[in-house]
């Protein structure tokens, strides 16, 4: 096979790669903007302020808590009692394991017994 050949067929397979390289950055910038947003909802949950994580990220509280607020809210809304860095689990490895280890995470925090599930 002539050196021609072995060049555009080493090309055809990278550009045959490229949907896949750029699908796996964007799962990278996906990841990377979920965890922005998981550290700007504890911070506000660790009691700094708006403007605080708006002066490390650049922009004002208002822009800060219009991007992040609702996180905030969501958090509050469903485990008032837990704070994030509380609770190591994967919610999408085996969601069912993990609302009932929420749900044991507060019993626990109201002083009430925990299921044994082993």
């Amino acid at each position: 096979m002539s050196c021609m050949r072995r060049e555009r067929g080493a090309r055809e397979e990278l550009l045959a790669r490229l949907p896949y390289l750029l699908h796996e950055r964007l799962e990278e910038v996906e990841r990377a903007q979920e965890l922005l947003h998981d550290a700007a909802r504890d911070m506000v949950l660790g009691g700094y302020s708006w403007a605080d994580v708006g002066r490390l990220l650049g922009v004002s509280r208002q822009a800060a808590r219009q991007r992040f607020g609702a996180g905030v809210a969501e958090w509050r809304e469903h485990s008032p009692n837990v704070m994030p860095w509380e609770v190591e689990v994967d919610f999408f490895e085996d969601p069912e394991a993990t609302m009932a280890e929420f749900a044991d995470l507060e019993r626990l925090r109201q002083g009430g017994p925990v299921e044994d599930r082993r």
